[in-house]
């Protein structure tokens, strides 16, 4: 489509607008696999795609109404932090298995301690019902630990700086590095 107004330039178009028109349009057949997906910038609400080529970095939202297009001569600086994460959490179904195997083990030995001591069934209830609380208690703080889950997730946080300002996003680590390989 735009070989098209190339090849038919309106009766008023300067120069200068077909030399962008033809630069930009140059860009789609080298940029036509994303490099990075999914990508959160900064100044824009949704998710991009980055697309790269010998003159610029192309950023795109999938229906390619909002873009941002820097040109690589225009690069200033690129800066990669890590920003790996980790964190742990609790496997609930086992866990609460866990609680409530214990529930019912503490509760059933507390009954059986004070069988020969306690003689009214509503006491011997009780000391069921508070045996059944502590290890239950017990039981929960022990299952979460038991049946931790660790996770972790790397990533860098990637800004290029042109005289204009920054754009930053997030990616994983391999792909930061391969990004910077492009400007060394």
């Amino acid at each position: 489509m735009c070989e098209r107004v190339l090849q038919r330039p309106s009766v008023g178009a300067s120069s200068s607008h077909l030399q962008l028109l033809t630069h930009f349009a140059n860009l789609s057949p080298a940029m036509s696999q994303p490099f990075l997906s999914n990508l959160t910038l900064v100044d824009f609400d949704g998710k991009f795609q980055l697309y790269l080529s010998d003159r610029a970095l192309r950023f795109t939202d999938s229906g390619e109404q909002n873009m941002k297009i820097i040109p690589r001569d225009s690069v200033a600086a690129v800066t990669v932090r890590d920003t790996d994460l980790s964190f742990s959490t609790t496997d609930i179904p086992k866990a609460l298995g866990f609680t409530l195997v214990s529930m019912a083990l503490s509760g059933w030995l507390a009954r059986r301690s004070m069988y020969g001591l306690v003689h009214a069934k509503g006491a011997l209830d009780a000391c069921s019902v508070v045996g059944a609380l502590g290890g239950g208690w017990a039981g929960m703080r022990m299952g979460c630990w038991l049946f931790r889950n660790t996770h972790i997730q790397d990533g860098s946080f990637v800004e290029v700086h042109t005289p204009a300002g920054a754009q930053s996003f997030n990616c994983s680590d391999a792909q930061a590095r391969e990004f910077t390989r492009l400007f060394t």
